[in-house]
């Protein structure tokens, strides 16, 4: 998995400010003076070059191969193990020799670090650890449970993330599988009653409802689609419609601004299209139904206005296209969309508004 370039260099800028920050607040340390960099200095830039090697080997592998498999033991010993390699090879690597050590006078006394005790057979030279190690593991602790707990919380946020986003995913693939059948199953309709009247409309009305289902076999399996080809799909519908109805209702569809190069997430407008020809049409008396679609470069509007019209008594109105359309705007537009309503006696309105389309 390619990492983008933003996410290297927080990383990067993280890690030298890790690496760096117990230099810089070394007593030792001066901007402008001068600065010898001793084997203390040397040890702490490794022990934090071993920490950053730990944390992406924790994140990548022990957590998920250990941890969230409940091998809890085998989790501990292995980050024992770590830390116990981060605090000691440094100085197993770079030994403070017996002596004189730097920044003290000759002659002077450390008192951390005292010089030995004449004991027979000891070289006056010979390296030490009773002393370094101790201090090397002090002083590492902190360093290393910070690493440690922000591997784990951010491993642990990454699949939350994970699991949100599948979770998402599959609720959207559900809705959209209750999405199609619906708008088929009107189509066909609209279909079967053409070809009850035996009208010379049916051959091209069974054309829009290939174009209809090539567009919902092929493409709404993807999260967002060429707005143009969304318009595509209204279009072939609402001529479908027209040529189903006829002269008993005013259809009015229009569309301003400029559709190319915009995407949006596929079927989230028809349902209330749809919806308008399925409580607003009556062939018994004259329907009016105006659509009006405004696209601007960051945001489109969908008005709809239906008049009203008396509904047969096999029209379903359990609003189940509506309210799987609300769910799916919370899931993808949940803070970029805005959705008016209004019904009075005579007529019903809608305005979808979606931003950053």
């Amino acid at each position: 998995m390619k990492w983008p370039l933003q996410k290297i260099l927080i990383h990067s800028l993280c890690w030298i400010a890790f690496t760096l920050l117990p230099i810089i607040v070394s007593p030792d340390f001066s901007f402008f003076g001068t600065w010898e960099i001793g084997k203390p200095d040397i040890r702490n830039f490794l022990s934090s070059l071993l920490m950053i090697l730990y944390f992406y080997a924790n994140f990548h592998y022990f957590i998920p191969t250990y941890y969230h498999k409940k091998r809890y033991l085998l989790f501990v010993l292995i980050t024992i193990a770590c830390f116990i390699l981060i605090a000691i090879f440094p100085s197993l690597l770079l030994p403070e020799q017996w002596g004189v050590p730097r920044h003290l006078p000759h002659g002077s006394h450390n008192i951390l670090m005292p010089p030995p005790m004449e004991q027979p057979g000891m070289m006056p030279h010979q390296p030490h650890f009773q002393w370094i190690i101790p201090f090397q593991i002090e002083s590492n602790f902190l360093k290393f449970l910070i690493i440690f707990f922000l591997s784990i919380l951010l491993k642990v946020r990454e699949l939350w993330i994970k699991t949100q986003n599948e979770k998402k995913a599959t609720e959207l693939s559900y809705l959209k599988l209750q999405v199609n059948p619906h708008f088929l199953f009107n189509t066909l309709n609209s279909i079967y009653s053409l070809a009850l009247e035996k009208s010379d409309k049916t051959p091209s009305a069974i054309i829009k409802l290939s174009e209809l289902m090539r567009y919902v076999t092929s493409e709404v399996n993807d999260d967002f689609v060429p707005l143009q080809k969304e318009v595509n799909y209204i279009s072939n519908y609402i001529e479908l419609q027209r040529i189903r109805l006829g002269e008993t209702a005013s259809i009015d569809f229009s569309i301003t601004g400029t559709i190319e190069n915009q995407k949006i997430a596929p079927l989230v407008l028809i349902p209330f299209i749809e919806n308008a020809f399925k409580f607003g049409v009556n062939p018994e008396e004259l329907s009016r139904i105006k659509i009006s679609l405004v696209i601007n470069p960051d945001q489109l509007t969908l008005s709809i206005y239906n008049k009203k019209v008396k509904l047969d008594r096999n029209v379903k109105t359990n609003g189940t296209g509506l309210k799987n359309v609300h769910q799916r705007l919370e899931l993808i537009y949940p803070t970029s969309h805005v959705l008016t309503i209004r019904e009075s006696d005579k007529d019903f309105t809608v305005e979808l508004i979606l931003q950053q389309i």
